[in-house]
């Protein structure tokens, strides 16, 4: 295999990371006809940039992204100031908004966002259920997630994010016979979504929900957004409920 850099076109400005392509051979002509070295969460291996920038381990890289001019000296001392000596996990470190992270379904979603500061996301209730007023898991499995502007008309003037399921890696199942069906089976390119009617875990307490037709779920789980410049800073799970 072959190590190299890799950039989204739309990454943010510290953004990056050395990835592992599996070939047939060690020659670079076979570069083209590889793939990514995959972890088991589908994500794939990579060290980011901030991970090279401070740790003595990967000088080398440093040393070479330099020579090379893929990186600068003020992007290695923005890590530097930003990331500090803290330890990170790429799959969980994310610079932007549509940038692509594990999700696990019967389980939170716990993730570092950067912006000019760090911040600590953790979202406990994304994939719950009630069932007799106690909380649940209904789906098992896992995939790729990101998070997305919402251009719905309902949220003009607000900045709101959706959750999209770009990517099922392993397959969805449920937990329980009889799901209150709060939260839709997680599929493939398509935002989450709960069902029509909601069951608090409240006695008594149940909104209704109505769906309009369209192509993707009216009603999704949703963040707001507090802000973002280059890069996502801070997001807080909130349910979105329809009148």
């Amino acid at each position: 295999g072959l190590l190299y850099y890799y950039r989204d076109l739309k990454a943010a400005p510290l953004e990056g990371g050395v990835r592992f392509c599996v070939t047939a051979n060690n020659a670079p002509s076979s570069f083209h006809h590889g793939h990514d070295l995959p972890l088991p969460s589908g994500y794939p291996w990579q060290i980011i940039l901030p991970q090279i920038a401070g740790r003595s381990g990967y000088s080398r890289f440093r040393d070479q992204l330099l020579e090379e001019n893929i990186v600068t000296a003020e992007h290695l001392a923005q890590c530097h100031a930003i990331f500090g000596d803290r330890h990170l996990k790429p799959q969980r470190t994310i610079f932007r908004l549509t940038q692509e992270f594990p999700v696990n379904f019967s389980s939170f979603i716990s993730l570092t966002v950067v912006g000019e500061t760090l911040h600590s996301l953790r979202i406990i209730g994304m994939f719950r259920a009630f069932k007799d007023m106690k909380p649940y898991m209904p789906w098992t499995g896992s995939g790729l997630a990101r998070f997305e502007p919402s251009t719905r008309p309902e949220h003009a003037g607000r900045r709101v994010v959706l959750l999209r399921i770009a990517k099922i890696v392993t397959p969805v199942s449920s937990t329980v016979e009889q799901h209150d069906g709060r939260v839709i089976k997680p599929e493939e390119g398509y935002l989450l979504t709960q069902s029509p009617t909601l069951t608090h875990p409240n006695p008594g307490h149940t909104t209704s929900m109505r769906r309009t037709p369209t192509s993707l779920p009216l009603y999704v789980f949703c963040g707001t957004l507090l802000g973002f410049r280059s890069a996502l800073c801070y997001l807080r799970s909130v349910l979105l409920y329809a009148d």
